[in-house]
């Protein structure tokens, strides 16, 4: 068997692992297959996307290495290692909008040289939406289409960019093209009724905020915006607008409003005591026994490389609030009187907008109440789809679930306006 024959039979082997979703066997085969093939730029490039499906980008971007190393500036190489870093955009160590900026500039640049290779423009795109730089994707996306009028994953980021960037029109003109894939239909429909729903809350929530913005300065500059919990929903947020900075110890976990206070009061002396935290799965999740409504759904604490990434965050989050800097707190399902509390420990430079979601069949207007610095906001949110008033757009038949409270798009697309009330130095994040 000569080389070729050699590498077609290992590339066989792996993709019938990875058509029974073996992902392990199949890297298994691919690093034998490469010791016997190293000059092999498809082993090389197979191996890589298995390592990212397999959630270890850092061993995809080291194929991604490999692959330069086989042929120089070679194209798979720029994509390689660029969606390893959007791969790594959890990373305990780094700023998820900082890997997705170095992401963003190896695409660039292995389009520069590479301008046929269309996967690139892709990544680049990926890249600006995740740093929330809607404008400059939605442009990619209708470059893309001039050259590739069908290509599916153009209109689609296309949808997602004008959607974000509040041109409902736009969203709707992409969407409905791809409402006949089969592929695609379903993320098209949800696209169409998440417009339908934010031109309904864009209406009903300038009206609200407009007296806020005329008659106070609540509406500051902010250098940055932070989650508070209670659970994801926040964090979610801010990423979603590219503006999450550095990684915070609220921001995917469950913690209550009322826990949060306390860890507060105490100055977080057994928040992250490793006597106090226990398993509930290894390797994936755990819990705190002293604040038993405190959980980690996302993070085992007791694994030591994590806990020592939760202290970092609490070091960087502590020395935030003793800070001066103007920051942007959100908190979700926290009452007002909590919230207020709350504030009370957060400086004097900062704004809290507390989110309430209530579980209401009339409330069709969210209620705003300002506090000093303090925001609080209370939209509708149903549990069950026969809840949603007449007329009212469903998101995939479901609500968005987060923390136990089901939240329409309605109410997200509230929330996301209220943020983006505040003026932010983008300069900061990308």
């Amino acid at each position: 068997m000569n080389t070729a024959e050699l590498e077609q039979s290992i590339l066989t082997s792996a993709r019938e692992k990875l058509a029974a979703k073996q992902l392990t066997e199949a890297i298994d085969i691919l690093t034998q297959g490469r010791a016997q093939c190293p000059q092999s730029l498809s082993l090389c490039h197979l191996a890589a996307t298995t390592y990212l499906a397999l959630g270890d980008p850092e061993a995809s971007r080291r194929c991604g290495h490999d692959i330069w190393e086989l042929a120089p500036a070679h194209p798979l190489g720029y994509h390689v290692i660029a969606n390893s870093y959007l791969k790594i955009t959890a990373s305990y160590d780094y700023s998820g909008n900082q890997m997705c900026q170095q992401a963003l500039q190896i695409a660039k640049e292995g389009y520069c040289r590479h301008p046929q290779h269309h996967g690139l423009l892709l990544t680049v795109i990926r890249a600006e939406m995740l740093l929330g730089m809607f404008n400059e994707s939605l442009q990619h996306c209708e470059e893309l289409l001039v050259s590739n009028p069908d290509m599916l994953g153009a209109k689609l980021y296309a949808a997602q960019s004008a959607l974000s960037l509040r041109d409902y029109l736009t969203a709707s003109s992409y969407a409905s093209q791809l409402l006949v894939n089969a592929q695609t239909g379903q993320l098209a429909a949800n696209i169409l009724n998440e417009a339908k729903a934010g031109e309904l809350a864009t209406a009903i929530i300038e009206g609200c905020l407009e007296p806020i913005r005329n008659s106070s300065d609540f509406f500051i500059s902010c250098s940055q915006m932070v989650s508070l919990g209670r659970d994801c929903l926040p964090a979610a947020f801010i990423s979603r607008q590219g503006l999450r900075h550095a990684a915070m110890p609220f921001d995917w976990l469950v913690c209550p409003a009322e826990t949060l206070l306390q860890t507060l009061q105490n100055d977080f002396h057994d928040f992250l005591d490793p006597a106090l935290i226990a398993t509930r799965q290894a390797g994936h999740s755990s819990y705190h026994l002293k604040y038993t409504n405190l959980q980690f759904p996302h993070h085992d604490l007791t694994i030591p490389d994590v806990h020592a990434a939760f202290c970092r965050r609490l070091t960087r989050f502590r020395a935030l609030i003793k800070s001066s800097e103007p920051v942007l707190y959100v908190i979700s399902e926290a009452n007002f009187s909590i919230a207020c509390e709350i504030a009370e420990y957060l400086p004097s430079t900062s704004r809290i907008l507390s989110l309430q979601p209530e579980e209401s069949m009339t409330m069709k207007t969210p209620r705003l109440v300002l506090a000093d610095r303090l925001l609080h906001v209370e939209v509708a949110a149903f549990t069950s789809s026969s809840m949603l008033p007449a007329g009212w757009p469903v998101l995939r038949n479901k609500r968005i679930k987060t923390g136990g409270d089901i939240h329409c798009h309605y109410a997200r697309t509230i929330i996301e306006l209220t943020m983006q009330s505040f003026r932010y130095d983008r300069r900061v994040y990308i």
